[in-house]
């Protein structure tokens, strides 16, 4: 499994698109690295997921 990082092409477009912006990494942060701590599965987030046998 391999996940990327994802890029904000707009992020200094608005204030509300900085905002969303900072919600969406900042929950992903916390969230891979308490899953990861924690042992627990990964999951996708997103489409930047590639499965290959």
């Amino acid at each position: 499994m391999i996940q990327t990082c994802w890029e904000h092409i707009n992020r200094n477009y608005s204030f509300l698109n900085y905002l969303q912006l900072f919600e969406i990494d900042g929950h992903f942060v916390l969230e891979l690295v308490a899953r990861n701590g924690s042992n627990f599965w990964m999951n996708f987030n997103g489409t930047t997921g590639i499965w290959r046998k």
